[in-house]
């Protein structure tokens, strides 16, 4: 008998099926043998058992799981299943030697319940099923045989026959259609993951041909704004705009790229954090500091808040803590129109760092809310043309998040003029530092930090 790989693998599983029911057949076995012992006898009973009980322990330790299957051990197999099948069936025979016809017709029960527990513990392969299925076929033969010995009429023996057909039949019927529906749903699995490996594939490849892009365009870009900004100092008048818009355009190109190469990075799995001390203090007043002008250019007022209780130190990733801060107090600034924007740092019950920004602009939809975070999205279709941007922003800083075993998330009232906190949360230092110690000193040991971004209600339409 030639098998083919596949065939091996659904013996394999059918296998793994019958470890799994083992334990149940040998309890059934033993619950058959009470109920028939007193009526046949315990010794023959005693036989019976001790036969089915050693052939379930012999399968059991003869073909180990972990062991994979040879053409060899599928045959010793297929005779295994087949010997078990026969041994655990041979009950229904005592029947007619109990109760006569009566015990015949009660044997046939048995086969038929017996042969639907064929039907579901091989559906995984055809060879295992006509194994299993075979004895109770030649058992119900003889049973018929043994049913005309004890006086059963001829007209019972026939019914009873048609009957035995009728099971088989069905049996038959009924395990092709559980194997056509497992070969669809096993090549459905197959497609479906060939689609996810050339989606994968697709977006690697993406990925590594913006990186690419990004990176070669990026020396070029950087050529053209130190030449806009050598023309910037020494122009004067209408040359001096010009200069300044080329500077302007070369920094949003610039921007972009930066974007993403990030995005790229992100999405191919090769984005790093480090964990360095810092001081959190000064980083967050340069945030200010550096959008502190553009505030005041909307008439908004940029406040900080809590700043005397923060500690000075801890430990993170301080590059990309400004990079996200930076995409935060951008679209805080961007899209509210009056009142403030507010950077407050608190701690929460646990002694960690929260920093939180807040702006009180229009809220957004939960259709918006819903692709707020989707790359190249942007929170309504006039965002791009009236402020710019890429949809890129929070979609990165999301991601930042967490790499840094953090996560970024939104929500937003729309009932009124709010606050919109985005929450970072880091381990301080165990330690106070000595006040005259060097900076990167004052911490004893770098201690774990992480952050946790929570954007509860990001007021305004975001990029």
């Amino acid at each position: 008998m030639i098998m083919s790989p596949r065939d091996i693998e659904d013996i394999a599983a059918v296998l793994r099926e019958r470890r799994r029911t083992s334990g149940a057949r040998i309890i059934a076995a033993f619950v058959i043998a009470v109920m028939f012992g007193a009526f046949v006898g315990w010794g023959l009973i005693a036989a019976w058992l001790t036969a089915v009980v050693l052939l379930q322990l012999y399968e059991r330790y003869a073909f180990p799981i972990a062991q994979p299957l040879t053409p060899k051990s599928v045959r010793l197999l297929l005779w295994t299943t087949a010997l078990n099948g026969a041994a655990f069936a041979s009950i229904a025979l005592v029947g007619p030697l109990v109760d006569g016809p009566w015990g015949a017709t009660g044997g046939a029960w048995m086969l038929a319940g017996a042969t639907c527990y064929v039907v579901l513990a091989n559906i995984a392969s055809r060879a295992m099923f006509w194994a299993a299925l075979a004895p109770f076929a030649a058992l119900m033969v003889l049973l018929l045989i043994e049913a005309r010995w004890v006086g059963a009429p001829w007209s019972s023996v026939f019914s009873m026959a048609a009957a035995g057909l009728m099971v088989l039949g069905v049996a038959g019927a009924l395990w092709r259609a559980g194997a056509l529906a497992r070969a669809r749903e096993t090549a459905a699995r197959d497609e479906s993951e060939r689609r996810r490996l050339e989606a994968e594939s697709a977006v690697a490849a993406k990925s590594a041909f913006i990186a690419v892009v990004s990176h070669e365009l990026r020396t070029p870009i950087s050529a053209i704004l130190a030449g806009a900004d050598d023309l910037r100092r020494s122009a004067h008048g209408p040359e001096a705009a010009k200069a300044e818009l080329i500077a302007e355009a070369g920094a949003m190109m610039r921007t972009l790229l930066n974007d993403l190469l990030d995005q790229a990075k992100l999405q191919a799995g090769r984005m790093s954090v480090e964990t360095i001390p810092f001081d959190l203090r000064h980083l967050l007043a340069q945030q200010l500091i550096f959008w502190r002008a553009e505030a005041r250019r909307k008439g908004l007022r940029l406040k900080l808040e809590g700043g005397r209780s923060s500690p000075h130190w801890v430990s993170g990733d301080p590059t990309r803590l400004r990079q996200i801060l930076n995409n935060l107090l951008s679209n805080a600034i961007k899209f509210t129109e009056a009142g403030a924007v507010t950077l407050r740092i608190g701690a929460d019950k646990d002694g960690r760092v929260v920093l939180s920004v807040q702006d009180t602009g229009r809220g957004l939809d939960a259709e918006d809310l819903e692709r707020l975070f989707t790359p190249f999205e942007q929170a309504s279709t006039g965002v791009a043309r009236t402020h710019g941007g890429t949809g890129l922003g929070l979609a990165i800083s999301r991601d930042l998040a967490r790499l840094m075993d953090g996560d970024l998330t939104a929500e937003s009232p729309q009932d009124k003029a709010h606050a919109s906190p985005l929450s970072c949360r880091c381990r301080s230092p165990s330690r106070r530092s000595p006040p005259n110690t060097p900076p990167f000193n004052r911490i004893s040991r770098p201690s774990l930090c992480w952050w946790w971004m929570i954007m509860k209600s990001i007021g305004g339409r975001l990029a």
